[in-house]
């Protein structure tokens, strides 16, 4: 009898443990899938944006009407007077010079009235869209977006997963 209770218990913790495993791992799977964006294939902006070395301000008003016109574009949100968003609008700055694109920009105080200021918490950050859906924005609170906020060429690599730099014909 001792036996039997030396051999039960070990495998009652065996098999207790092992589902306890696999609840995790589909729990944690299951909220994996669902954090994930979708996958997009790098897609041209529209072609008025190549060769313009701008970066133009919008109202909300301009802004929203990209989203009606379904328009690909790349989007700064910024504050005014405020040095964490200088290296963000800095950095695009120089990259719409050196690589000739006209990025638009919107100021704190047009964000907050915006669909945009649904998605994103924080300023400074840029936001991509394409055919006037929200495909993807730089988080300023994440550790993991701080590479793409430092320099031309790092906000260039990140737009590179999701924007032909060069425009395609």
């Amino acid at each position: 009898m001792k036996n039997k209770k030396a051999i039960l218990w070990p495998s009652i913790v065996l098999v207790c443990c092992a589902a306890v495993c696999c609840l995790v791992y589909f729990v944690n799977q299951g909220q994996t899938n669902e954090e994930q964006p979708p996958v997009v294939e790098k897609f041209n902006l529209e072609s008025e944006l190549y060769g313009g070395s701008q970066l133009k301000e919008l109202s909300v008003d301009e802004f929203e009407k990209l989203i009606e016109e379904k328009k690909s574009f790349v989007l700064i949100a910024h504050m005014d007077f405020c040095p964490a968003e200088t290296p963000l609008t800095s950095t695009a700055e120089q990259l719409v010079h050196d690589d000739g694109f006209t990025f638009y920009g919107l100021r704190s105080n047009e964000f907050e009235k915006s669909s945009l200021s649904k998605s994103v918490t924080y300023l400074p950050s840029a936001a991509i869209y394409h055919d006037g859906e929200l495909v993807k924005y730089l988080d300023a609170e994440s550790d993991e977006d701080i590479p793409y906020y430092q320099s031309a060429e790092g906000l260039r690599n990140w737009l590179n997963n999701y924007i032909n730099l060069k425009e395609e014909q």
